[in-house]
């Protein structure tokens, strides 16, 4: 049989290439090997077939020495249309060739890179609010980008916010977000074939509206109202408002602004004789706002009055003069003798029958009763939080009338030394008082003046007595 390649009269299956194979070395090479057979010719020519497309002519040209070729394939089109490729071979020498010989095969589809998951989605407070989200670092070979995505539900539509192709980058920031409503956030890893993979997503809570606090009082003093409520716990305060507002439709007259947390008292200038309603607002870091209950308070004079004077005392009647917002308060059966304002009129002090006094707030709460010896004097100091009595028994007292105590006894009367009309001195650090000696002579002897501390110690003698 004739074998000369180069003679169109040869036996062509003597040069034709043997034995065809294609073997997948990797997501992305196909390895086609083969025999050489017969005299020397000048090469192979392969072609290819891509699934039911028309076969492409010459895709590689090889010397005659060559027994292998690699086609490289593109992934994305291998994962886009998975389809069978084919391949033959044929000898050439000049214009003659050999037969063609052929082989399949089924690309394997790599599959879809691993997920990442969202780690945590968290935001600092303004004015310099960020949004942060972090995630895990992808630890696929072919990766190509992550693709984050928003929404504002967990099961809601998710939209794609970034695309970001560096594998190192594992955070996100942002100061275009309102805590108010849910934030979720996805990543999707996605390879060089375009294959996607979404993890798991996170959010951060809702920021609830802060709860209102408690307006706790309205008293007034000197031309103001002092208004107290209870400390919001927020932990994004932004401010305190106390409304000034009209009734009945709540419109607002005026606003008073506090911006510390810890306040819990604000003042609020007033003309006499006037009635006005508030409300405290407590607003967060974003805009949301809780209101207290309206609560009124009344400039009007307040009155303080027993209806008889007498040694078994009387019931203590409290009210004001105004209109819109009238208050009464009776303390019945408290056998007061003679009522006073004290502490700029946020008490009401009282002699009683039977006892040292008592002492009550301007609204009629809180009423104490002081037991001890009944005053035959009494003195206060500046601010009215101390006073300073002579007893029944001659003896003098100190007593603190914002502590819940009894009075405290200073001296100790003893062979007819009678003590008597105690004064506060010197800034308020030492009492002033008179000492009694009575003689044998009608009981009359030389009263003298002295000085103690507030413990009944200290004792200097200030006059000397004729």
């Amino acid at each position: 049989m004739w074998d000369n390649p180069y003679d169109p009269r040869s036996d062509r299956s003597l040069w034709t290439p043997d034995t065809l194979r294609a073997t997948q070395l990797s997501s992305d090479n196909i390895e086609l090997t083969w025999f050489r057979k017969g005299r020397d010719f000048d090469g192979f020519i392969m072609d290819k077939k891509i699934g039911e497309e028309s076969w492409q002519d010459s895709v590689a040209i090889l010397w005659d020495s060559t027994y292998s070729w690699i086609d490289t394939l593109d992934l994305k089109e291998v994962v886009n249309n998975p389809v069978t490729y084919s391949y033959r071979i044929y000898a050439y020498a000049d214009s003659n060739i050999s037969n063609k010989v052929s082989v399949s095969i089924e690309p394997s589809v790599p599959g879809p890179p691993g997920s990442v998951n969202v780690l945590s989605v968290s935001y600092t407070l303004p004015p310099n609010q960020i949004l942060s989200v972090t995630w895990d670092q992808s630890l696929e070979g072919d990766f190509a980008k992550y693709n984050l995505y928003h929404g504002i539900t967990e099961s809601g539509e998710k939209t794609l916010i970034r695309a970001i192709a560096d594998i190192n980058t594992t955070t996100f920031d942002t100061n275009t977000f309102s805590p108010v409503q849910e934030n979720w956030y996805w990543i999707e890893v996605e390879d060089t074939t375009g294959q996607k993979t979404m993890g798991a997503g996170e959010g951060h809570p809702v920021d609830l509206a802060p709860n209102s606090v408690r307006l706790d009082s309205i008293t007034y003093a000197e031309g103001e109202f002092l208004v107290k409520w209870t400390q919001s716990p927020i932990s994004d305060f932004e401010k305190y408002v106390i409304e000034q507002i009209s009734l009945p439709d709540s419109t607002i007259v005026d606003s008073t602004l506090i911006t510390t947390q810890s306040d819990t008292s604000g003042t609020v200038n007033v003309a006499q004789d006037k009635e006005i309603y508030f409300r405290l607002r407590v607003t967060d870091k974003w805009n949301q706002s809780a209101w207290s209950s309206v609560r009124g308070g009344s400039s009007y004079q307040r009155v303080v009055k027993v209806d008889y004077i007498r040694e078994i005392g009387d019931d203590i009647t409290i009210l004001n003069m105004g209109s819109g917002l009238p208050f009464t308060h009776l303390l019945s059966n408290v056998n007061a003798q003679f009522t006073l304002w004290i502490q700029n009129g946020q008490k009401i002090f009282s002699l009683v029958d039977g006892g040292m006094g008592l002492i009550v707030n301007q609204n009629g709460s809180n009423m104490r009763t002081i037991s001890g010896e009944e005053p035959q004097d009494i003195a206060f100091n500046s601010d009215q939080s101390m006073a300073v009595f002579t007893g029944a028994d001659h003896n003098i007292y100190l007593i603190n009338l914002n502590e819940d105590q009894s009075p405290v006894k200073l001296t100790a009367e003893s062979n007819n030394e009678w003590y008597g009309d105690p004064e506060f001195i010197e800034g308020e650090d030492r009492i002033l008082y008179w000492q009694q000696i009575h003689q044998a002579n009608n009981n009359v002897g030389v009263k003298d003046i002295f000085t103690m501390d507030f413990d009944g110690k200290n004792v200097i003698q200030v006059s000397q007595a004729q």
